[in-house]
């Protein structure tokens, strides 16, 4: 019986480490320096020139710096095998699963009328920006939706990004409702997770 404890030992141990050092290898072995990603991230958000109202571009302009600051599109891009999906800025698609053991997944943040915020009205973003509050009146886990940094932002600030929010590209990109007590996988593809009607426009 000892033996058995001592040999079931040393197997957890191998496959923690192995677990470890896939998880350095690809760390390490990221062929992207920094500066790339930086650029790459920086050339995938859209240009507001189309945008010919200067005080509106202004705001928007505040609202895209603050965007990329803060990391939005870390969470609300959309998702493949081969990392964010292109054309798909801002449109949502990462998974997370919070405490109470609830799948979720990054909402569309597109001024897309169907599946983004396209028929959002600006209070019910402020209010999720403000305090975590859906519109349906759940309360966003913090540590997925930050909120909670975000309520520190200026009003003027969180008028800058919903403005900034509009200006981008409509794409039509259903994400699925919240899953209650739902298995959670380290999958990159959610449409094995969801099914295979996931991310399929409307």
């Amino acid at each position: 019986m000892k033996r058995f404890a001592i040999w079931t030992a040393v197997a957890v141990m191998v496959a923690a480490s192995g677990f470890v050092g896939r998880r350095w290898y690809r760390l390490m072995s990221d062929p992207l320096d920094p500066e790339t990603q930086i650029r790459l991230e920086g050339s995938s958000t859209p240009s507001l020139t189309d945008v010919t109202y200067p005080a509106e571009r202004a705001r928007a302009e505040r609202g895209k710096y603050i965007v990329g600051l803060s990391g939005c599109d870390g969470c609300h891009h959309t998702p493949s095998r081969d990392g964010p999906v292109s054309g798909m800025y801002m449109a949502g698609g990462t998974k997370f699963r919070v405490a109470d053991g609830t799948t979720v997944v990054a909402r569309n943040l597109t001024p897309d009328a169907a599946t983004g915020l396209g028929n959002v009205a600006d209070e019910d973003v402020l209010r999720a920006l403000r305090s975590g509050v859906a519109r349906d009146g759940r309360m966003m886990f913090h540590r997925v939706m930050p909120w909670a940094s975000y309520s520190n932002w200026t009003e003027e600030d969180r008028r800058a990004v919903v403005t900034y929010l509009r200006h981008l590209k409509p794409i039509p990109h259903r994400i699925p409702d919240p899953v209650q007590g739902a298995p959670f996988t380290d999958k990159h593809t959610h449409e094995e997770y969801f099914g295979t009607d996931y991310g399929a426009p409307p």
